[in-house]
């Protein structure tokens, strides 16, 4: 039993014998064989990095051309403009007061009543220079002078029927003339809108008072005469015709003098009544706009309270609200009056239709040209002033808003062939043609057509091929590749 156990073991680590011939054999056979595997994977390793000239240049060549096609449409094609445009009413006043209150010294807004968008009525006052109202007065004449007593002239006329629509008449006065009922519905006028009426000068009271006493001291100096004459001749204070009773002692007889006096007294009275007809109320040119319809709307204002008076302060409009649009000349020229525009406005959507009534020669405006599309550019750039009357009146909500205008300025009508404008090409010859791709495999992949080339619109272009038949709907066209 122990032997068998000892043959089992074997040796220790310790005490094992050195190798054989047999077992060196076999680890160099084993080491050998590493070595290759080795060697064969670095050999695979190093061909994925090592490429030959011809390898590099078919990896390296462009992929084949592919052809980008579109397919030949039938349809009605039309060509549009759109621009941008804006509601504006037809007559626009840009009001700025050309004076304060009477005495000011500086030119400053001192009240607000209005602001941009509010509707304007006759007698209401838009807001305050220097303590002073600016009223806006019914009148086609727009005001040019300060409208005074004494004055004569058709703007005296359109203030009188001002005067008469806001229920202050002036009846007693001829039509055109500034006399004392006017004056009177003058100063009604401002004591209503809560305003000391103007006047025409500081010193008015003085003149009156001036040329009354001129009047009593003729009128004393005739009444004394005439007492003395009367005196002399025992009779009653009466001048006999002809002036010769009484005398005077001496040089110029009593009578000569009482008719210097009489003269002196007709003359002082005329000067009173000139007086008094060219003083007292009044309407300065910086308190009245005349606007020729109602209601008018407050197109642009910004002015605050404290800001001194720059022109223009405000602007006003009146009448039917129209479109107007600033084009460039290039688009304005593919339109004609009378072509229907679609007015749609740009924050609702909310539309409706017009038409084009005038289209402006181009000129060098401040107004910064369309942008419909690709923009516009700003001041100083060629832009033709298009207008476009809607079919409907436009109601106030209207005013002020920025549109869009769609105009179709051309039409097929009826269907037609269509094709993008990328697929056609003109040669030298000047012969237009597109390139049709085939459908039959063992010719040519694609064969040119000429075509003749018509409307344009939306990108795309009415072709008409030379030889009928030659190009159809549902064919495919070449846009792109070769």
């Amino acid at each position: 039993m122990t032997e068998l156990l000892e043959q089992n073991v074997g040796p220790r680590d310790e005490e094992q014998a050195p190798p054989s011939g047999a077992a060196s054999r076999r680890r160099l056979f084993i080491a050998l064989a590493v070595a290759s595997a080795l060697l064969a994977t670095g050999g695979v390793v190093a061909s994925t990095y090592v490429k030959s000239p011809g390898q590099l240049a078919a990896e390296t060549k462009a992929p084949p051309l592919s052809m980008i096609t579109a397919t030949v449409e039938k349809r009605v094609l039309s060509d549009t403009v759109v621009a941008r445009g804006s509601v504006e009413a037809s007559s626009q006043f840009q009001v700025t007061p050309l004076g304060g209150g009477q005495g000011a010294a500086v030119q400053v807004v001192t009240a607000v009543h209005v602001k941009t968008g509010d509707a304007v009525r006759p007698g209401d006052v838009l807001l305050e220079v220097s303590g002073r109202p600016l009223i806006a007065l019914p009148g086609a004449v727009p005001i040019y002078r300060d409208l005074k007593p004494g004055d004569h002239g058709t703007d005296v006329a359109q203030l009188q029927a001002a005067l008469k629509s806001l229920g202050y008449p002036t009846t007693g006065d001829d039509g055109g003339r500034f006399g004392p009922a006017t004056k009177q519905a003058v100063a009604k006028m401002y004591a209503h809108l809560g305003f000391d009426h103007p006047v025409t000068g500081v010193d008015d009271q003085a003149k009156l008072k001036t040329a009354q006493q001129a009047v009593d001291t003729a009128q004393r100096q005739v009444d004394a005469l005439d007492a003395q004459i009367h005196a002399a001749s025992g009779t009653p204070a009466t001048t006999p015709p002809g002036g010769k009773s009484g005398a005077s002692g001496g040089g110029e007889s009593l009578a000569t003098q009482l008719a210097y006096a009489k003269k002196a007294l007709l003359s002082a009275q005329d000067d009173y009544r000139t007086t008094v007809d060219t003083t007292g109320p009044m309407i300065p040119i910086s308190e009245a706009v005349f606007l020729p319809a109602f209601p008018a709307q407050v197109t642009a204002f910004t002015a605050k309270v404290g800001d001194p008076v720059k022109a223009p302060l405000i602007t006003l409009s009146t009448g039917r609200l129209g479109v107007h649009s600033q084009m460039t000349p290039d688009r304005a020229a593919l339109l004609k009056p009378g072509m229907p525009v679609e007015i749609t406005v740009t924050a609702t959507g909310k539309h409706v239709a017009g038409k084009i009534t005038s289209i402006g020669e181009p000129s060098a405006a401040d107004a910064q040209a369309d942008g419909g599309q690709g923009g516009g550019s700003g001041g100083g750039a060629l832009t033709s002033r298009v207008t476009i009357d809607p079919v409907d009146d436009l109601g106030p909500e209207w005013a002020g808003k920025d549109v869009q205008l769609t105009v179709t300025s051309a039409s097929s009508g009826a269907d037609v062939l269509v094709v993008p404008l990328s697929a056609v090409s003109t040669g030298a010859d000047g012969v237009a043609s597109v390139v049709k791709a085939t459908k039959d495999s063992s010719g040519p992949p694609t064969r040119r057509v000429q075509v003749v080339a018509g409307l344009t619109g939306g990108g795309f272009v009415q072709v008409t091929p030379v030889r009928s038949g030659e190009l159809a709907q549902g064919d495919q066209v070449l846009v792109s590749g070769s």
